[in-house]
């Protein structure tokens, strides 16, 4: 197996979370280093002090058990010695390698690729922090408030794999809510929306959704939110997309939630408002802005299905997540910077109730930051 063939999702689907670390097998380590796990596991024995308890451990029976339906190696026996290729039948509870230990691993094993393959797993952890739903606070100064989560740091496992959030909003009484996405699946084209709301130290409030968390999903096609925002009656509105079982035709979607996490009825479609932009075009919403009469901007991009043709795009919403006829085109503007690729990131209200939208604009290789005002 060359280098090229262990980028992207090949690593990345080996990392799992237990202890709420996230950790390889020694298995699937094997198999990357092209060593039998045995005499992986013989290397880091012989240099134990060099791998304290944060950087390895053993898993019990249960968590082995637990991880054996998602190991490529443990469940298609494709690693390199016998005790591997028995699958379901391993004899021993295997070890886990935190990011810290697979450094480590490359200084204790003797063979040129270990360094090379490290090199790819360390982007495989770094690609991986977007996809789970992390969150930290800090103080004044810039360090980590150790009153908050873990010495800091809070980290939620929604899904089996693939969690992140996107977007955090502070409500009035200090409550905090995350929205991003979600697998339902395991795979990560399998999504739903996800939001978590955290008390003031960073536990979970039990009083939202399940256990402090919410996911909408879509059917057997995906979904994700972007952006969130808090209404001034509690209320919860996330702005992200959908796209359909066959990854095409993305639609901007909005999701209004009653303060306890429920579906909010009387918005839209059992709280649901999917923003379809016909057959050749597609939406991604990137912020959502709530006007002081309550209606509700959607700020994103607009672009054709074959991904040119990109334009800012602004969507308003009744309050009842009506589009409104008043603003634009069918409650619609696009605005096309003079090239192909226009992109929105972010959008703000300013004083006068404007609506400010930046982004970037691409040409070639030029590529310039893109600002826009748009009057109410």
């Amino acid at each position: 197996m060359g280098t090229k063939a262990l980028t992207g999702d090949h690593i990345t689907q080996a990392i799992h979370i237990v202890h709420g670390h996230k950790v390889m097998l020694d298995a699937d380590l094997a198999k990357l280093y092209n060593v039998a796990t045995k005499a992986l596991n013989q290397a880091v024995k012989r240099n134990l002090t060099r791998f304290p308890e944060d950087f390895m451990f053993q898993l019990t029976s249960d968590e082995a058990q637990a991880l054996r339906s998602q190991s490529v190696t443990l469940t298609a026996g494709q690693a390199g010695d016998g005790a591997s290729r028995r699958g379901k039948h391993l004899k021993y509870s295997p070890y886990v390698f935190t990011e810290q230990g697979v450094a480590m691993l490359s200084s204790v094993l003797r063979v040129e690729r270990a360094v090379q393959v490290n090199i790819e797993i360390m982007r495989a952890f770094v690609r991986l922090r977007a996809y789970l739903n992390e969150l930290a606070r800090y103080n004044e100064n810039g360090s980590l408030d150790t009153s908050f989560g873990s010495s800091g740091t809070v980290t939620t496992d929604i899904g089996p794999n693939f969690d992140f959030a996107a977007d955090v909003v502070v409500q009035t009484d200090g409550r905090i809510v995350t929205a991003g996405r979600s697998d339902k699946d395991g795979t990560f084209m399998g999504g739903a929306f996800a939001l978590v709301r955290y008390l003031t130290d960073g536990t979970p409030d039990t009083t939202f959704g399940t256990a402090g968390i919410v996911t909408t999903t879509f059917g057997n096609g995906f979904g994700a939110a972007a952006a969130i925002a808090i209404q001034g009656d509690g209320r919860i509105i996330a702005a992200g997309i959908s796209r359909g079982s066959d990854g095409t035709d993305q639609d901007i979607v909005l999701i209004r939630y009653e303060t306890n996490g429920t579906l909010d009825s009387s918005f839209g479609t059992d709280g649901r408002v999917v923003t379809d932009f016909g057959t050749d075009r597609n939406g991604n919403a990137r912020t959502v802005l709530l006007q002081s009469d309550g209606k509700i901007i959607v700020v994103g991009t607009s672009s054709l299905v074959s991904g040119t043709g990109k334009d800012f795009v602004l969507v308003r919403y009744l309050t009842n997540g009506d589009i409104d006829p008043s603003f634009g085109v069918d409650g619609m503007v696009t605005t096309d910077f003079g090239a192909g690729y226009n992109i929105a990131d972010d959008g703000v209200l300013d004083a006068a109730g404007k609506v400010i939208a930046v982004g970037y604009t691409k040409n070639g290789d030029n590529q310039d930051i893109a600002i826009a005002r748009y009057w109410r």
